[in-house]
């Protein structure tokens, strides 16, 4: 009998702990925020865009800028030693960066990237850090369960990769007129 016991027991704990299991790998992992160079992770928490108007007819530019939580952006960008992405991004919307793919080029168009940079070290703006300019790649912004789902690949100057994501709701996804 103590043997039937203790395999009912022992039953019992390995279908609580299957159940368990495929409970947990039923829920969503958390997003990933920031991207990685150089098997190094920077998390970015914070995001800013910034409109720079309308470069040509129906051309719309903007400074989509993702940073660490040290990096500030009351008046200027500044603050503790951080790191940033900035991506200037066109697009033929006036009110802001829409979904689609925008892709690294020569010539502005409605879905293109034409600059971009990773800065490494930053301090203050007078102290900019290590600057690692864009040279190609991609970004795509789409609609996830009310999110605003970024994921872009970018390589730099010295042909590193840039991967990484950003994911925030629709009611984040503002454009700021300044740095205020």
């Amino acid at each position: 009998m103590k043997k039937k016991t203790q395999l009912v027991i022992i039953l019992g704990l390995c279908v609580s702990m299957f159940f368990s299991c495929s409970e947990q790998g039923e829920t969503n992992p958390e997003p990933v925020q920031g991207f990685e160079l150089e098997n190094q992770f920077y998390a970015t928490p914070k995001m800013i865009i910034l409109p720079l108007g309308e470069s040509a007819a129906n051309l719309y530019e903007f400074d989509l800028v993702l940073l660490s939580g040290s990096i500030t952006t009351d008046e200027e960008i500044e603050g503790e030693e951080g790191y940033f992405l900035l991506l200037k991004v066109f697009t033929d919307s006036e009110t802001g960066i829409v979904p689609g793919t925008y892709v690294f080029g020569q010539d502005p168009n409605a879905s293109s990237i034409m600059e971009g940079m990773v800065v490494l070290n930053f301090i203050t703006p007078a102290t900019f850090g290590n600057v690692r300019p864009v040279t190609s790649g991609e970004l795509t912004v789409s609609e996830e369960a009310g999110n605003v789902v970024l994921t872009y690949e970018v390589t730099l100057s010295d042909n590193k990769k840039v991967i990484g994501s950003y994911i925030t709701d629709w009611n984040s996804w503002v454009i700021q007129t300044d740095m205020n």
